[in-house]
């Protein structure tokens, strides 16, 4: 992407040198908190 100038740093400290692997970590926090919370709700519902 030529657009990378543009990120925030945050962004390349993130994604680190390979994007995919980056959003593997995002996708796999997101899912495991989305998990972790319907089991607290079913626990206490």
């Amino acid at each position: 992407m030529s657009d990378d100038a543009d990120k925030p740093s945050i962004w390349d400290a993130c994604m680190g040198d390979n994007t995919n692997t980056g959003m593997m970590r995002i996708l796999a926090f997101v899912g495991a908190f989305v998990v972790a919370g319907g089991l607290i709700v079913g626990l206490l519902f």
